[in-house]
């Protein structure tokens, strides 16, 4: 029994010792890269990116939630752009105000190896109209109103 426990032992610090030095990866993550939502309006998403490095970006978007398992299919059929580390990625077109969607993105770290694919929900934001017209007196024959136009970014 002594020597079935100093066996059961040896190989647990052993198999410990391998943990200790194949477990740690001193160069860090290979792909830092990820995506987040940084703020969704009426007809707009922007997207904050981390990377290590400029990157290759693809991204779809979608109404409905899908399971994507291919890289090279975002890349294929969804919209590309080269991103800065910490970059952030206003996308507008084709988005509609009080609307759920999902975003799903990937980097191309290098020639064969891609980062994970990110889906990423987030509903678009509703008008408010009250923001942007402003009543200021009425007459018989009509209004007298303030106009506030957003700011374009």
């Amino acid at each position: 029994m002594k020597k079935l426990f100093s066996r059961v032992s040896l190989v647990g610090l052993m198999a410990l010792m391998c943990g200790m030095f194949y477990g740690c990866n001193p160069e860090g993550e290979k792909s830092a890269f990820s995506v987040s939502v940084k703020e969704a309006g009426p007809e707009y998403v922007l997207i904050q990116v981390s990377a290590p490095a400029s990157v290759d970006v693809a991204y779809m978007l979608d109404t409905k939630e899908k399971r994507v398992d291919n890289p090279v299919m975002i890349f294929a059929s969804g919209e590309t752009l080269t991103v800065k580390p910490d970059d952030v990625i206003r996308i507008s077109k084709g988005l509609e105000e009080d609307t759920q969607y999902y975003l799903y993105a990937v980097a191309k770290l290098d020639a064969q190896n891609y980062s994970e694919i990110f889906t990423l929900p987030f509903r678009t934001g509703e008008f408010n109209f009250d923001e942007l017209v402003t009543v200021i007196d009425r007459n018989y024959d009509g209004y007298r109103m303030r106009l506030t136009l957003p700011q374009s970014t």
